[in-house]
C-alpha cells in the first residue's frame, strides 16, 4: 500500500488530497487483520458480551480500494462539502462505502454528498446471529446502491420520517439497507469474495 497525494476534480473545484493505494499484495496484511478482528469478537462474546465488535472501516474500505481499484481518502479536504471514502481516479467519481455485519440499521451523515454508493454486507455472519454461533466465515458481496432511491425512504415510520425529511432536520437518517432496498427489490451483488481464501 502506498499513499499519494493526488488532484482530484469536485463540483467546489480541483484540489489535492492524500489517497491510500492498495495492492493485491496487501490482501495477506487485511486477511490477517480479519482474524484478529474475529478473535477479539469472539473474547468479546466469550466474556458475556451480546454484540460482535464493529466490522473496522479502515478494512472495509482497503477490501473495496482493492476490489474496485480506487483511492481511499485518508482526509478531509477543506472547502468542499463533499462526504466520501473512496475516489474512483478513472470516472472523477465520490464514493461512499457502508458495510454491514447484521441486519442493523446503516447511519448516514445529514449533508452526506457522493456520486456513488457501495454497500458491503457479511451476509452468512449477520444470518448466523439467529443460531447462536457465529459464522465468522469470511465471506462478503458488494452491492451497487440506486442513490436516487433514498430521499423517500422512510426512516422513522411512527412520524413517517423520510430519509430527506431527517437530512432536512439535520439528523443522521438510518435504515436497514438489506431490509429496505437489497432484499425487496432483489438486487444481486456486484462482487462477491471470501477473505479466508486469500
Amino acid at each position: 500500500m502506498k499513499l499519494q497525494k493526488r488532484t482530484i476534480k469536485l463540483p467546489e473545484g480541483e484540489f489535492n488530497s492524500n489517497f491510500m493505494f492498495f495492492e493485491e499484495t496487501d490482501r495477506t496484511m487485511l486477511k490477517k487483520m480479519f482474524k484478529d478482528w474475529v478473535n477479539l469478537c469472539r473474547q468479546s462474546l466469550e466474556i458475556g458480551s451480546t454484540r460482535i465488535i464493529n466490522f473496522p472501516e479502515g478494512l472495509s474500505e482497503a477490501i473495496f480500494a482493492i476490489d474496485f481499484k480506487v483511492g481511499r481518502a485518508t482526509e478531509n479536504i477543506s472547502g468542499t462539502s463533499s462526504s466520501f471514502d473512496h475516489y474512483d481516479f478513472k470516472n472523477d467519481k465520490r464514493i461512499q462505502l457502508k458495510a454491514a455485519t447484521s441486519y442493523g440499521p446503516s447511519s448516514f451523515g445529514p449533508r452526506s454528498v457522493y456520486d456513488e454508493i457501495y454497500f458491503m454486507f457479511l451476509r452468512e455472519l449477520a444470518d448466523s446471529k439467529k443460531s447462536g454461533e457465529r459464522n465468522f466465515s469470511g465471506k462478503y458481496e458488494v452491492y451497487k446502491i440506486d442513490s436516487s432511491l433514498l430521499p423517500s425512504i422512510i426512516c422513522n415510520k411512527s412520524k413517517m420520517e423520510t430519509f430527506r425529511d431527517q437530512q432536512e432536520q439535520g439528523k443522521r437518517p438510518r435504515f436497514t439497507i438489506p431490509h429496505e432496498l437489497i432484499d425487496p427489490l432483489n438486487l444481486k451483488p456486484l462482487l462477491t469474495d471470501n477473505i479466508l481464501s486469500w
